[in-house]
């Protein structure tokens, strides 16, 4: 039983820093034209950041 934890575990975090590496290096945003873009890609990141972890 706590082999398979770990083993879940293990996988988790794998696919957690998978998607942490495609989410960062990706350009998926164009370049910030306005001070409103910064806010909504702040929102963006934090979603993203979410989404992850979950």
């Amino acid at each position: 039983m706590r082999k398979g934890i770990v083993q879940l575990v293990a996988i988790g975090i794998v696919i957690g820093v998978a998607l942490t590496l495609v989410a960062v290096l990706f350009k998926w945003l164009p370049e910030s034209a306005s001070e409103e873009f910064d806010r909504i890609q702040v929102i963006y990141w934090f979603v993203t950041i979410i989404s992850i972890v979950i």
